[in-house]
């Protein structure tokens, strides 16, 4: 039946039914889009959000130091360090694609 006759919670009492086409499934954590959504409204999500932006700029800033360093401020160097790291991600998410 698409309706099930409700549940008896913890405390003996009867839950109402709901039905089952309606209720969406849990989220799978394993996949980037339902992370934001497991998160609470409001201020952590808010923060949540505010820390992985620096993570990203810290990562980045560093990123950009070791090429600056490794190139040692050559131009075409520096352009070739940044396509490498560019074709490693593009192969990187073909692979786990």
């Amino acid at each position: 039946s698409v309706f099930d006759d409700g549940d008896v919670d913890v405390r003996g009492e009867q839950t109402p039914p709901r039905s089952s086409g309606s209720a969406r499934p849990p989220p799978d954590m394993s996949n980037p889009d339902d992370i934001p959504e497991a998160l609470p409204t409001g201020r952590i999500k808010l923060l949540a959000f505010l820390l992985v932006f620096l993570l990203w700029v810290g990562g980045w800033g560093f990123i950009d130091q070791v090429i600056t360093i490794v190139s040692m401020e050559n131009s075409w160097g520096t352009l070739g360090l940044y396509l490498l790291i560019t074709c490693l991600g593009a192969v990187g998410l073909k692979v786990i694609a």
